[in-house]
């Protein structure tokens, strides 16, 4: 028998810090969240928050 099974695409905020430690970006831009205010709280990274319909050039 087959059963429905729900999985979040979201990870958690121990997992956020572990990728971005991981990882080690210049910047962190929060997308899909409600809550990107608190990013510039949590990560000790350069955190580029967007409103929506705003844009962000990536340049190299």
């Amino acid at each position: 028998t087959l059963k429905q099974i729900h999985t979040s695409g979201h990870a958690d905020r121990h997992t956020l810090k572990r990728m971005v430690e991981a990882i080690k970006p210049k910047h962190i831009v929060p997308m899909h969240t409600f809550e990107g205010d608190k990013y510039k709280e949590i990560f000790d990274y350069h955190v580029v928050r967007l409103e929506d319909g705003e844009t962000l050039e990536v340049k190299n």
